[in-house]
């Protein structure tokens, strides 16, 4: 909104001036108010549902072409009109005095081969008018389509002449259907009067200017931070001409909420008042929460008695300025709870003040608080809830309710009422609006009544429209794998609960089917045909495709149900059967039996879906051994499937051959180590290894100078405790694989490792059965410190892969890696003095991590050289790349400072960008350079920022 608007001076003026005056401006209003009203018809529909003789009816209005009614097609209801075959003409109505200066607008519901041929047009009787159109503006489920003429009158006819609006085919050959005609019109006025609240509103040059720099502000550090001091005061007039004196601020947290010339308010009544009936709300430009998209979200959720706040339009207009239509928000009050009938009840989030401050503090990028762990509870109205006894209470509970999700403390139906939340994220997933499950969007209500929290959905969509959270099809695959990090643990938690998925399937399943969504959008119709006209008024480029929300739901709804006999396997092993889930979705393990016919043994097992792209996950069950198939179910789904128990063993290492649980399983000779207290030692020597040594957790795995381990036969090391490699120069540690066939180093444990001369070579990465890893050398969570370590010809995707772990590293020296070099994920740490040679993918790769990056030389690396992602934070004081296809790339979200880079021979130089969804662009910032035989200098995408030095 342009807030640069007159501010009249004030005058003293005499008494009798000012109520000639007011009587003026109070004629003023009726006059136009009179004169809206009169510009203002009922939409003109013709469903073709109702007849009259030869003539088609709805309400009042009276169509021709009645005899042409066919039940072959419909677009709704049962009947459609048919053309094609001598029959040219389809629907037809006349509007006899039109109204000079007003736009009419014809549309009607097509289904047809022959796209060009059938046409919607607006004629004059005297046939001195006339306009057509095949314009598709909306497009149905089942082949039909929406098309649209506009024909501005500017007068002209004579007395007797009128309009007529008809749909036709312009061939004797093409052939058509033809449903739902509807006519409207609109004013110069834009249309606005068709809207059912206006509002004004005026802000002094004082409090213009206090909005100004608060923008100004905003617009500068990227981010709206928003403080109880900025609001101003201001005068609200409605349509009612009821006038009230109003606190606004800007509102929003990016600054797509004050782009342009409309920007976005939160609007205070006074405490005795309310505004259609709210007392605080928002008004905000239609594009912030993708125009009708959010409308639509809304009402779905209204539909299903899930709570959320009331939102719809408005025309607004500020100080001396025009009208536009903007779209209003209830805020968080107690109302969005009584509205919706529900007593008075606490609403809760998790606070988001350290979100946005660390984000200011980094350029809109998230370094260590990005997830709701480091949120602290809150309610809206503090100092009033903590004012009552009784909503403190609520509020005592609420946040145990909120803390108990987060750190997964008590089961899912304790928490949330099931089926509300369940319901939400079935909407969310039908229309793409995933933006309010971003836990700092999602807000909750607390139910006095059934002590439980009900999810409020809103905000669900962006400016840009649907923001999407991950890469499967739906929210529900992605949150029930067993992949993931610990961003994704609170969503894990949810969508492993079996009652919650159990409704989650069933609601998909309902919301999914095609005519739940054709009544649903059957009964808004009419506010849809107006609001979507509107918005394209405002902006031509906004799309709106409902079939593409039919098209999603049917992949869903397909996707969801079980492929029989492929989606759970069982394999039997002895006395045990061994079954693993490959379905995108948890199934329940129901029993087994001799055949096909029935259950005989129950079991009542939820199985959870293993990662998409690794191995499977196996869980033993014991059953009678002359069964021969397994009952699985999907809940929230009846149909019950049958998989055949295949009589070999299952692939790969089964869920239970290595557990933690197992303190060391060590398959050298007696005379070959030690245990002392919690302490393996391994004696001096060369020593073969073709089984895996595994070290439980509490134990420490010791070595000293001149020990060389040679793994075959995939062996391996596993340690749940740390590692001391302690070698010596001249006399290094060897840990390799004649064979080439070792599956590398693990150790998972959150204690301080040390590795000092220490060779790595012809490694390869665990994959067995549970354990999916990528490093020939992998260290998870913990401290590790590394010296004079080698790692050289590996054969999996990282030479070294850390991940969540602190670590200092220096003298590191990887070569000839098959793809990555070293690879941090979430770390912290240094590492320098270190070479990298001969590496077929990235020399040093980060993801989600703050790293410092000292005096590293790189030769013959295959893709990057230095690669920071997922909001990293690199620090790069010297690098030496010689040889790369980019030299050093930042991308979604990432930063990297760099005081001194070499680049040589590389093919592009610096590379910003944004790579998943997400995320944003990456920043580079370059202290000083030097290049030599660089291809090109730097390539960024319009998200990204390369800072040279000046």
């Amino acid at each position: 909104m342009i807030v640069k608007g007159k501010v009249r001076k004030k005058y003293k003026f005499h008494w009798v001036w000012a109520v000639v005056l007011v009587l003026l401006v109070s004629a003023n209003f009726i006059f136009s108010k009179k004169e809206k009203l009169e510009s203002t018809v009922e939409q003109i529909i013709c469903d073709v549902e109702n007849v009259d003789g030869d003539k088609l009816i709805y309400k009042d209005y009276i169509f021709n072409g009645a005899e042409k009614r066919t039940t072959e097609e419909s677009h709704s209801g049962s009947y459609s009109i048919y053309t094609g075959k001598g029959k040219k003409y389809g629907m037809s109505y006349e509007l006899k005095n039109p109204k000079p200066g007003t736009t009419y607008i014809a549309r009607v519901w097509r289904k047809t081969l022959y796209k060009t041929r059938a046409r919607v047009v607006i004629k004059s009787s005297d046939n001195k008018i006339s306009k057509g159109s095949d314009k598709v503006i909306r497009i149905g489920s089942n082949g039909w389509e929406q098309i649209e003429v506009t024909y501005e009158y500017l007068g002209g006819l004579a007395d007797d002449q009128s309009l007529i609006m008809f749909c036709y085919v312009n061939s004797d050959t093409a052939e058509a259907y033809f449903d739902d005609l509807t006519i409207n019109e609109k004013s110069k006025s834009g249309g606005l009067d068709k809207l059912e609240n206006s509002v004004h509103l005026y802000l002094d040059a004082k409090a213009l200017n206090k909005i100004n720099k608060k923008r100004e502000v905003a617009l500068q550090t990227g981010i709206l931070k928003s403080a109880d001091d900025d609001f101003v005061k201001a005068k609200l007039t409605d349509n009612d001409s009821a006038k009230y004196d109003v606190k606004l601020r800007l509102k929003g947290d990016w600054t797509d909420h004050l782009g342009g010339d409309y920007w976005s308010y939160r609007v205070k009544m006074p405490a005795d008042q309310s505004w259609n009936r709210l007392t605080t709300f928002s008004l905000q430009d239609p594009k912030t929460r993708y125009y009708f998209h959010e409308w639509l979200f809304h009402k779905l959720l209204e539909e299903e008695d899930i709570l959320t706040p009331r939102y719809g339009f408005v025309e607004l207009s500020q100080n001396d300025q025009d009208p536009v239509m903007y779209a209003y928000e209830e805020h968080f009050e107690k109302q969005i709870a009584e509205f919706r009938n529900r007593r008075e009840g606490v609403i809760l989030k998790y606070g988001e003040d350290i979100f946005w401050e660390e984000r200011m503090r980094n350029d809109g990028s998230n370094i260590y608080y990005g997830t709701l762990y480091d949120a602290e509870a809150q309610a809206y109205k503090l100092g009033k809830t903590l004012a009552s006894p009784k909503l403190k209470e609520q509020f005592d509970e609420g946040i145990k309710l909120l803390d108990a999700y987060r750190y997964n403390r008590k089961p899912i139906d304790e928490i949330f009422d099931i089926e509300r939340y369940a319901k939400l994220f079935a909407i969310a997933e039908i229309l793409e609006a995933y933006h309010g499950l971003i836990w700092h969007n999602q807000r909750f209500y607390y139910n006095p009544i059934s002590t439980k929290l009900e999810p409020i959905g809103y905000d669900g969509y962006t400016d840009n429209g649907p923001y999407k959270m991950y890469s499967k099809l739906f929210f529900g695959e992605f949150k029930t794998s067993t992949s993931g990090d610990y961003y994704d643990e609170h969503y894990k938690y949810l969508f492993k609960d079996r009652l919650f998925n159990e409704s989650y399937v069933k609601y998909l399943l309902e919301f999914s089917q095609p005519d739940y969504l054709e009544s649903f959008f059957k009964k808004y119709s009419s506010e849809m045909d107006l609001y979507l006209t509107m918005m394209l008024d405002r902006d031509i480029n906004y799309n709106y495709d409902q079939s593409k929300i039919f098209t999603r739901a049917a992949s869903i709804r397909k996707n969801i149900i079980p492929y029989g006999d492929f989606s759970m396997k069982a394999y039997r092993k002895g006395d045990e059967i061994f079954v693993s889930n490959r379905h995108p979705l948890p199934l329940t393990l129901l029993g087994s039996g001799p055949n096909k016919l029935r259950v005989v043994h129950e079991i009542d097992t939820l199985l959870y879906t293993a990662t998409r792209t690794g191995a499977p996950v196996f869980v033993p069950v014991i059953i009678p051994k002359n069964h021969k198939y397994i009952y699985f179910q999907l809940d929230g789904h009846n149909e019950i499937y049958t998989s055949p128990i295949q009589s070999w063993t299952a692939p790969g290492v089964i869920l239970g051959e290595f557990e933690s649980e197992v303190k060391h399983s060590i398959p050298l000779s007696k005379d070959a180590y030690k245990i002392e207290g919690d302490n393996v030692v391994i004696f001096p020597g060369e020593h073969s290894v073709d089984k895996p040594i595994i070290i439980g957790k509490g134990y420490t795995l010791s070595m000293s100078p001149g020990i060389k381990l040679d793994f075959t036969n995939r062996a391996y090391l596993l340690s749940y405790g740390p590692l001391i490699l302690e070698g010596a120069e001249g006399a290094p540690i060897t840990i390799t694989s004649s064979d080439k066939s070792s599956q590398g180093v693990v150790v998972l444990c959150d204690e301080t490792s040390k590795l000092n001369y220490v060779n790595f070579n012809n490694l390869g990465a665990l994959e067995e059965g549970k354990w999916q890893f990528t490093g020939a050398v992998t260290f998870h969570e913990g401290k590790v410190y590394i010296d004079n370590v080698t790692i050289s010809n590996n054969s999996c995707e990282d030479a070294l892969n850390l991940v969540r772990a602190y670590f200092e590293i220096a003298n590191l020296n990887i070569n000839n890696t098959f793809a990555d070099g070293f690879d941090g994920d979430f770390c912290n740490g240094r590492i320098k003095d270190s070479y990298f040679y001969k590496t077929g993918n990235d020399g040093l790769d980060f993801s989600g991590s703050k790293v410092s990056v000292i005096n590293v030389n790189m030769k013959e690396i295959g893709d990057k050289g230095i690669s920071a992602g997922e909001q990293a934070t690199l620090f790069l004081r010297s690098a030496k790349i010689d040889g790369a296809n980019i030299g050093l790339a930042s991308k979604d979200l990432s930063k990297v400072v760099i005081t001194n880079v070499d680049l040589i021979n590389c093919k592009q130089g610096f590379a910003a960008y944004k790579k998943k969804p997400e995320f944003g662009g990456g920043t580079i910032e370059i202290k000083a350079y030097k290049t030599e035989n660089v291809d090109q200098l730097f390539i960024k995408d319009d998200e990204s920022k390369i800072l040279f030095p000046k």
